[in-house]
């Protein structure tokens, strides 16, 4: 390996190694934190090259950096090189020093085909897990592709990971309980699985189930009168993960039960972790004991990613599944999908199948017609009174009779159809609709949906009523 010997980097000889890590001190200062965890740091110094093949004195040459991908090579070499170099001549001393970049899996590995193929991307997912870890992680219900080496940092999430990966490192002994909150497809199911699979390794009793899961596991034991079972399952672990608790809103002995779980591990120092749309303290139906428990630990939230998240997430999306994903169309993509990570790589999954069956390579034209239905659209946001409001003005009953016992013919369709415009106007779950009409179960509001939907194919004028109250909604 060749070396460098200057009075800027110390006495003696100093290897790449070392001057690559003296560069990215400099570097982490002179970035962003998101886009330096993005970019520079998966990033090698793989040599350095002049005339005389090696480095002597001030004759320097040109530095080789390794990225891991085409799509980060592209991206490293059109925005970041300069300061690349800056960094690197401000460690050596010298106003000469150039960059070129390679990428890893296009040049040290044999290519990969522009059509995706499956039975490649399955074997790649078989290499992350063995039959024993896969084994292991289906006993504690985990996702075993969850891990923090492959969730992507940013501004958004960037304490929340860093809580994620103390919790997991010492469970039980802080922030417990640990509450992560925000919109459905920020990573929240990722990031609580990493937790649960990094506790997992490190020999801990882990399980992981969505709220649903805990209140049908409730039923049936009830039913079958094995409630001693139920207790033990969920009382003996070291780390208990319980996904959308929201969905227990409204169902009273599953909070209970809960409580009272919650209690005995809490007490025992074991580590719960629990994850929802919105903060305790804005969970209407949820008993006041249980949210001052949930806030009793930390509470930290999940935002909608930025531009450059946005690009970082597509690059490793695109590297775990051997696709090439050019910069222009990654940028496209993160440009054009700005509202969760779900939604960002179920569109790249859609390309992906549109560029497999059709032969074709990912390019910008392929992508803009595959992300039509994508399109910006900029949607009013309503709140649930607003429109409680005016249905009952439309249909001439108060807003009180929405939310009470009364069930008349008109009183009850102007309900179904409040509860419906709730549903697909607002981001509330069935859980949450229910409690803001006056206590009701969230298979109420299904059924009052189903009702509406009905409604709509048979009755031609349910359509323009609707359409009515909407443009009355302040």
């Amino acid at each position: 390996m060749a070396v460098v010997s200057n009075e800027n980097i110390g006495a003696g000889e100093v290897d790449l190694n070392s001057l690559w890590i003296k560069s990215t001190e400099i570097l982490r200062g002179r970035l962003d934190p998101q886009i330096f965890t993005a970019w520079i740091k998966p990033l090698s110094l793989s040599k350095s090259i002049d005339a005389q093949g090696q480095l002597r004195n001030r004759e320097f040459g040109s530095f080789e950096l390794v990225a891991p991908n085409k799509f980060c090579r592209d991206h490293i070499t059109k925005h970041y090189t300069d300061i690349i170099s800056s960094a690197l001549s401000d460690v050596i001393g010298s106003n000469d020093v150039k960059v070129s970049v390679k990428s890893l899996d296009l040049e040290n590995k044999p290519r990969v085909s522009s059509t995706p193929v499956r039975p490649a991307i399955e074997k790649r997912q078989v290499v992350r897990a063995t039959k024993t870890e896969k084994q292991l992680c289906v006993e504690c219900n985990l996702n075993p592709n969850y891990n923090f080496s492959n969730f992507v940092v940013g501004s958004c999430n960037q304490f929340a990971h860093a809580v994620s990966l103390k919790v997991s490192e010492q469970p039980g002994a802080i922030y417990n309980p640990l509450f992560v909150y925000g919109g459905v497809g920020l990573g929240k199911t990722h990031l609580v699985n990493a937790i649960g699979n990094s506790a997992r390794r490190r020999g801990k009793k882990v399980l992981l189930v969505t709220s649903e899961y805990f209140v049908n596991e409730l039923i049936h034991s009830v039913r079958n009168n094995k409630m001693p079972e139920f207790k033990s399952k969920f009382r003996t672990l070291d780390v208990l993960i319980i996904d959308d608790i929201q969905f227990i809103i409204g169902k009273e002995r599953t909070q209970e039960e809960f409580f009272h779980t919650f209690n005995d591990l809490h007490q025992k120092h074991k580590q719960i972790v629990i994850t929802a749309d919105k903060l305790p303290q804005e969970m209407v139906g949820i008993e006041e004991r249980l949210k001052s428990r949930f806030s009793s630990g930390l509470s930290v939230d999940l935002q909608t990613p930025d531009f450059e998240t946005r690009v970082a997430i597509l690059s490793k999306k695109a590297e775990l599944s051997g696709i090439e994903l050019t910069n222009n169309v990654a940028q496209f993509l993160a440009d054009r999908i700005d509202t969760n990570v779900r939604e960002l790589e179920g569109a790249l999954n859609r390309i992906q199948e549109i560029s497999a069956q059709s032969s074709s390579p990912i390019t910008l034209e392929l992508a803009e017609s595959a992300l039509r239905m994508f399109a910006k659209q900029d949607r009013k946001t309503f709140t649930t009174d607003q429109i409680q409001q005016a249905v009952a003005a439309f249909y001439r009953v108060s807003a009180n009779d929405l939310l009470g016992k009364r069930r008349t013919t008109n009183i009850a369709s102007a309900r179904h159809i409040a509860m419906y415009l709730c549903r697909i106007l607002t981001n509330k779950s069935y859980p949450e609709i229910g409690a803001l009409f006056g206590g009701r179960d969230h298979s109420t509001v299904i059924h009052a949906c189903k009702t509406v939907e009905d409604r709509i194919k048979e009755e031609p004028n349910i359509k323009g009523d609707l359409d009515t109250i909407k443009s009355k909604v302040l």
